[in-house]
């Protein structure tokens, strides 16, 4: 009886619903932003801990291995994928979290993710839907972009960011196959 009476006053076995990050702008999930994707066709949700995904007609294309999420890269004005992988040819992106790490950006300021065909014409501009401080930062692009070629991020202003190349990219392979890289 004594066992009972602990486990219901909360001395004991109480649950907690916390967020395990100090700070919203750590966590992968931010879910207040991202629910309303749910109710697309196709989305890909980030949930805590990385590299968890709520994900329909859609999944990992690139994605950082965890146990390496601290880059050792320089930045770079623009991100060429079939640099990263000839994969990239049969992709159709619909977003893409930049890792911001190490705090690349420190400003809320929010910034311009737009995709590149082969000939570099501009094929798609995805929004930034968490602010620029945050430790993934994603950019959901208004359409399915096919095939890019590179990505580049710029200011509001139009100039062009230095960025790390440290990203995730979710959408389906033109092939159905493929199954998400891991760099």
């Amino acid at each position: 009886m004594l066992l009972f009476f602990c486990l219901l006053s909360g001395s004991f076995g109480q649950l907690r619903v916390e967020e395990n990050y100090p700070t919203n702008n750590l966590s992968y999930s931010q879910w207040e932003t991202y629910y309303p994707l749910l109710y697309n066709k196709q989305f890909c949700i980030p949930v805590n801990h990385y590299p968890f995904l709520l994900h329909q007609n859609c999944n990992y294309l690139l994605y950082r291995n965890p146990e390496n999420i601290i880059s050792h890269n320089k930045p770079v004005t623009h991100i060429s994928l079939s640099h990263i992988t000839p994969y990239a040819k049969d992709w159709r992106v619909i977003a893409v979290v930049l890792i911001n790490n190490p705090n690349q950006f420190i400003s809320t300021a929010p910034s311009i993710l737009y995709a590149y065909d082969s000939t570099g014409k501009i094929i798609g501009i995805a929004k930034q839907l968490v602010p620029g401080n945050y430790a993934f930062i994603y950019y959901l692009f208004d359409k399915e972009i096919v095939s890019p070629e590179e990505l580049m991020l710029k200011s509001k202003t139009g100039k062009n960011l230095k960025i790390t190349p440290d990203i995730v990219v979710f959408g389906t392979s033109v092939k159905g196959s493929h199954q998400g890289i891991m760099y």
